[in-house]
């Protein structure tokens, strides 16, 4: 299955209430790879009160092979996230999952993340508000992760470490991560979709 692009594409969503601006923008765009054609990047920025979570995504506008176990589509190279305010960039993170070879649907051998970040969540709490992230890893047996990331790109907790979940409740003043409308799904990124809740890749603490 191959995913053409002829131009780059934006959308853009805001979402404006009386004490918070929540934003989203996302923009796809070809990329020049020396050892693989079809090759596209696509950018995913969530706005909240003036800080952004970006995340970068490169993939092959192809498919996993059937018969493997990660079951991608499109199949994702890289990802990494960078945190900006004001144009000033913050910090940047890189998925570091492992990286694994699978056969993509023309039999070539493809070097490719296990698992992806799959959306993007703003979480409000009483004291301070987060980023959450989370994976996804192309099969329903394959585990997944939630992290949650101040919004000046810090990492405040992750599901590895279930013994700071409490902690990380108080400290933001948390009553329910997953009460939010401000979700952005970016897994598959050729779904240029407007702000929704990604359906069947939610993590239980």
């Amino acid at each position: 299955m191959n995913i053409l692009f002829k131009a780059s594409l934006v959308v853009v969503f805001l979402q404006i209430s009386a004490l918070n601006i929540f934003g989203y923008q996302k923009s796809i765009s070809k990329v020049n790879y020396t050892y693989l054609p079809n090759v596209f990047r696509v950018r995913d920025s969530v706005c909240y009160k003036g800080y952004v979570c970006r995340i970068e995504t490169s993939f092959l506008g192809d498919s996993v092979a059937f018969e493997e176990i990660h079951l991608f589509q499109p199949i994702i190279l890289n990802q990494r996230i960078v945190f900006l305010n004001k144009g000033k960039v913050l910090s940047i993170c890189y998925n570091k999952s492992k990286k694994i070879y699978q056969k993509d649907i023309k039999g070539n051998k493809i070097l490719m993340l296990s698992s992806v970040y799959s959306y993007v969540r703003v979480v409000s709490g009483k004291y301070h508000s987060a980023f959450a992230i989370g994976t996804y890893g192309g099969c329903n047996s394959c585990s997944e992760t939630l992290a949650f990331y101040s919004l000046t790109g810090i990492l405040a907790f992750n599901n590895g470490y279930p013994a700071k979940w409490k902690l990380f409740l108080k400290k933001y003043g948390i009553s329910n991560y997953n009460n939010s409308d401000k979700d952005v799904v970016v897994y598959p990124p050729t779904r240029a979709s407007m702000p929704g809740r990604p359906k069947g890749r939610r993590t239980r603490m």
